[in-house]
């Protein structure tokens, strides 16, 4: 049986790469990759990759940790780190998977075991991306975790180095030591020995062989074991294998298990010789996932068991999940992940067991049934499970060479119906997938301005045939630029969408006059483009459909917008610009504001899309208060035509300036009303100079106020009935002179009094002053003319009301003083 085991073994190199999905690590499996990229005439445009099915992908994750069957034998004193199986007693799922015999061969066992561990300055080195020795005490120690559950019989284990204290330059060639004395396994004491260890010298394997055998002579267990595991052969120029021949001489029957990690080919003959004769096996480890399985397999080949599974897929231990059940029924005895050998110590009986391929990325797992597993109390036996599989090697990068993080989906040949899916950073992914025909679609996940679909059709998958493929996602160059309906460059936003799809945007953003270069994947696209313009609510677009874009190419596309060109001008009468308000509507949705844009120099040009609009433009001049709008309804805008849009608005012009008697300007404030009203027409700010305003024919009054003056109320002057004509502008000054009035109010005995009181002038209800007296004589500037006082006073001892009416006649530069009496 062990001959037949070792050819077996040496099958696992066929296809040992194939491993580095196994779920018995957490970290990502890297080793030494071919890169094989797609065929280009072979890879496709797809549909973006949010229109795929978004099944949940299945993640290169180690499963939990599930205790081993022989906890089962375990006293509370006895359990260290682990607690024990959960038997269920209640029906699980339906058991599922394809009916297979159960067709037992016998097998033997071992219990005592040293390993020993490669030191040398080589185990330094790189494997994907983790140092190889790291990868070793990784996994020694959480394979350590498991084995220290064997309890029944107890299993004693020694752990020695060599290559750990000398660097090479010292060609050291007894550089070996016992780090763990043969014993039961104690995790915390294990640990740390091996967590400090370093890699540095010389590889004196022969030497370790040696002293591997004296320890193992403290042990009383007669079947004795050694686990060598190296990097390389021996560099202090020894033989092993001479050793193994004296070891026979003197009857020593040591097994010693070999594990070639990262193993070259030169190396393997003398280190495959020392397994053979000593009755071992020889394993290959390229990677993380085959290190652990072999390890594995090795250390519990000595373990007490009564059934040995192993499941292979190709010459390749698979990694799987066991669960067993009572036969015909749905009773769960043990459930455990095998790296693809596993041994069991059940109690004596019949069991159905299933088995699993948990890490298969296909959405219904590859899975078999073994039924009638008769085991006994005592005796071992081993049962083979081959899953039909076909072993796939996936990866992408980029236009730079970078890996790509990818999503891989396998549909149903010639349908949308996924089968399977897996997300890989863009690094080497590694599984195996049910043999069938398949379209192979590949989603680049990141950045998300980038992502792109490619894919393979019609892809054959066949048992104990490698596929590997390496996607590379190469974006091409969109050199785009705009052009206005007047074919000049122009400012665009744009929208790359695929073809007749404008809600899916690829990419979106805004030109240049010189135009932009965007990056999209090799496809087909619409290109969806709009004028910038912040003042044109719905500005004129453009569209060129149906764009190919090929991956490492320069496309060169020109846009134009559909578009004419609206121009307006706002006059008076004679062609005198003024500034305007322009609002546009579109006709046949009259609530649709299309423009609004307001021109202090009353002309404006506006690209805007063909129809028929509805223009309303209210004059806005600086002081108006009241606007004044002209509404022009059927404007049609054609493509690539100038329509011009003339408004003119039939208004007089009216200056003013304000001066004193000896001609010297006044700053001051006017306002219009509408002659013989108190209704505001137009306002001004104060100025010194002529102040021209644009208003309707018609009669106004006009109050100006000296701004300037220091007196309180500041002088005001009324000019009324001003008549404004269209045909003829007016100009008006109002003079102020230097003319005051002073009053004061008075009662019996000439006491003062308190009086309210307002000024008017003749013709006019609107007070020019008003107030209440003061202890003294209050004065105010006033321009001559013709007045009349109103003024009132409470008399508190008779509470009556008091009025008085009084006329006043001011000349020029004449102060008139006026006492009120009550």
């Amino acid at each position: 049986m062990v001959g037949e085991t070792v050819f077996k073994i040496i099958l696992i190199s066929c296809f040992s790469a194939l491993l580095s999905l196994s779920a018995c690590g957490s970290k990502e499996k890297k080793g030494e990759k071919e890169k094989l990229s797609v065929p280009s005439e072979k890879i496709t445009l797809n549909a973006p990759a949010a229109s795929l099915g978004e099944t949940t992908p299945h993640a290169e994750t180690k499963p939990e940790a599930i205790p081993s069957p022989f906890e089962t034998r375990l006293t509370p004193q006895e359990k260290t780190t682990t607690p024990p199986p959960t038997l269920s007693t209640q029906p699980t799922a339906e058991p599922a998977g394809e009916e297979i015999p159960f067709q037992p061969q016998s097998i033997q066992q071992g219990q005592a075991i040293e390993i020993i561990m490669d030191l040398s300055g080589s185990m330094t080195g790189i494997l994907g991306s983790t140092v190889k020795l790291d990868l070793v005490k990784n996994t020694l120690l959480e394979l350590m975790q498991q084995w220290a559950q064997i309890q029944t019989p107890p299993v004693q284990v020694g752990l020695r180095v060599f290559g750990s204290e000398a660097p090479i330059a010292e060609k050291k060639c007894d550089d070996t030591k016992l780090i763990y004395p043969i014993n039961a396994i104690h995790l915390p004491k294990i640990q740390e020995q091996v967590t400090p260890l370093e890699a540095k010298g010389e590889s004196p394997i022969t030497e370790a062989l040696k002293e591997a055998a004296k320890d193992l002579t403290v042990s009383s267990i007669q079947d004795k074991v050694i686990l060598l595991l190296v990097d390389g052969a021996d560099t202090c120029n020894q033989d092993p294998c001479a050793l193994i021949d004296e070891w026979k001489k003197e009857g020593k029957s040591t097994i010693v298990h070999v594990i070639g990690f990262d193993l070259s080919q030169s190396d393997e003959p003398s280190l495959r010789c020392v397994a053979e004769k000593t009755g071992g096996e020889f394993f290959l480890a390229r990677t993380e996932g085959e290190l652990v399985s072999t390890l594995d397999q090795a250390f519990r080949s000595t373990v007490p068991y009564n059934l040995q599974l192993k499941v292979w897929v190709g010459a390749s231990p698979l990694p799987v999940t066991l669960t067993v059940y009572k036969q015909n029924t749905q009773e769960v005895v043990a459930q455990l992940q095998s790296y693809g050998v596993q041994i069991f110590r059940l109690p004596a009986g019949t069991y159905d067991i299933q088995v699993e391929y948990t890490a298969s990325p296909e959405i219904r797992k590859p899975a078999k049934m073994i039924k009638g597993v008769q085991l006994a109390a005592t005796g071992k036996v081993e049962q083979e499970v081959r899953f039909d599989l076909a072993p796939v090697i996936l990866s992408a990068i980029d236009g730079e060479k970078k890996p790509a993080k990818t999503r891989y989906t396998f549909l149903k040949a010639g349908t949308e119906e996924s089968v399977a899916q897996y997300q890989s950073d863009g690094t080497e992914a590694q599984f195996y997938i049910t043999a069938g025909s398949y379209d192979l679609v590949a989603d680049r996940q990141e950045p998300a301005d980038q992502k792109m679909s490619l894919r393979e059709n019609n892809v054959t998958l066949q048992q104990e045939h490698s596929y590997t493929r390496e996607f590379i996602f190469q974006t091409g160059v969109l050199a785009l630029k705009g052009l206005n309906a007047e074919q000049k460059p122009a400012l665009l936003n744009y929208k790359i969408t695929p073809p007749d799809q404008p809600e899916t945007v690829i990419a979106e953003g805004q030109t240049l006059k010189e135009g932009i270069n965007i990056e999209l994947p090799p496809g087909s696209y619409d290109i969806l483009v709009a004028e910038v313009d912040p003042n044109v609510q719905a500005p004129p677009t453009g569209k060129a459909g149906k764009i190919t874009i090929e991956g490492g190419k320069t496309i060169e596309q020109t846009v134009t917008v559909i578009a004419g060109t609206l121009a307006l001008q706002s006059v008076l009468k004679g062609d005198l610009p003024i500034p305007a308000q322009f609002q546009l509507f579109d006709a046949k949705a009259p609530e649709k504001t299309v423009l609004d844009f307001i021109s202090k120099e009353g002309k404006i040009n506006f690209s805007l899309p063909p129809g028929e609009y509805t223009l309303e433009t209210t004059y806005t001049p600086e002081f108006a208060v009241e606007k004044i709008t002209q509404k022009q309804t059927g404007i049609k805008v054609e493509q690539g035509k100038t329509v011009s849009q003339k408004v003119v608005f039939d208004l007089g012009v009216l200056k003013l300036k304000s001066r004193n008697l000896k001609g010297m300007s006044i700053k001051a404030q006017f306002k219009i009303y509408r002659a013989g009203t108190e209704e505001l027409i137009a306002e001004s700010s104060p100025f010194n100079d002529w102040v021209i305003f644009n208003i309707p024919a018609g009669f106004y009054d006009v109050l100006a106020t000296d701004t300037a003056s220091s007196t309180q109320p500041k002088p005001t002057l009324w000019l009324r009935n001003v008549s404004v004509e269209l045909a003829n502008p007016l100009a008006q000054e109002a003079i102020f002179t230097t003319a005051k009035v002073k009053l004061i109010a008075m009662g019996k005995n000439n006491q003062v009094l308190k009086a309210h009181f307002k000024i008017y002038q003749y013709g006019s209800d609107t007070a020019l002053f008003a107030g209440d007296t003061m202890d003294n004589w209050i004065t105010y500037d006033i321009v001559p003319g013709n007045y009349y006082i109103e003024a009132g006073y409470v008399d508190r001892e008779s509470s009556q009301l008091l009025k008085k009416w009084i006329t006043l006649k001011v000349d020029e530069n004449e102060i008139v003083e006026k006492t009120l009496r009550f």
